[in-house]
């Protein structure tokens, strides 16, 4: 049994079909969902985390079926969305002290997540509010927080947005090291290179379906452009 496993998940909302028939399965590795805007990715995340209800179609996460048992599945995933909301008068630390005690962990003794917080360039901005921290900021925070509960899996949709190059290099060490560390990780993303260069295995969502699935090897480009229908 994979990690997380997805069959046949159709969402509509009226005429507009958002996905049709997804399946999707990834079990400790790192894996690449690309796509155009509106293909579906964002959607499938968020019938995952139980934010929306699919039409029909299954999804669990470590065996426990995100329609069955919504929380036991929260409890495995960590979740970024593209817009990550923040309580913005709230610090940093406030904000790990506010979702580590939803959690019932305590972060401060988390040697692996804390050695993040310095890696990523954040120790310095813990006791500063939200409100004044750069989207780059926010969006580093925003990944250490998936880290908090150590997680099975990790759902990042659009995880490089507003980082620099060099937070982009620290944060493609950091999957390696999850992946080291037996999580399995889907990166949600119209960004082909970025995924290029981290992704185990690869999955090309249009029109709400996996139109090709394989492994990374690093030349996706020219893959896609040899395939029926999927040139980029």
């Amino acid at each position: 049994m994979s990690v997380l496993e997805i069959k046949g998940l159709v969402k509509r909302y009226g005429s507009v079909v958002a996905l049709d028939g997804l399946d999707l399965e990834a079990d400790r590795e790192i894996y690449g969902l690309i796509g155009p805007n509106g293909a579906g990715k964002s959607t499938a995340l968020a019938i995952l985390m139980g934010l929306i209800r699919a039409d029909s179609g299954t999804a669990s996460v470590a065996g426990f079926a995100v329609r069955d048992v919504p929380l036991e599945v929260k409890r495995r995933t960590g979740f970024l969305p593209e817009e990550p909301f923040y309580y913005e008068y709230l610090t940093g630390e406030e904000t790990f002290n506010f979702a580590s005690s939803a959690y019932g962990v305590r972060w401060t003794e988390d040697a692996f997540l804390r050695g993040w917080i310095e890696a990523l360039d954040m120790a310095g901005h813990m006791r500063q509010l939200l409100g004044h921290y750069s989207h780059g900021m926010r969006q580093k925070l925003g990944l250490l927080l998936t880290l908090l509960h150590d997680p099975a899996l990790l759902l990042w949709d659009e995880p490089y947005v507003g980082l620099d190059f060099p937070s982009q290099e620290k944060v493609k060490r950091l999957l390696r090291e999850l992946k080291e560390r037996g999580k399995t990780v889907i990166i949600s993303t119209h960004v082909l290179p970025l995924v290029e260069s981290v992704a185990d295995r690869v999955g090309f969502i249009m029109d709400g379906r996996i139109r090709w699935t394989g492994e990374n090897r690093g030349d996706l480009s020219r893959l896609f452009a040899d395939v029926p229908g999927l040139a980029l």
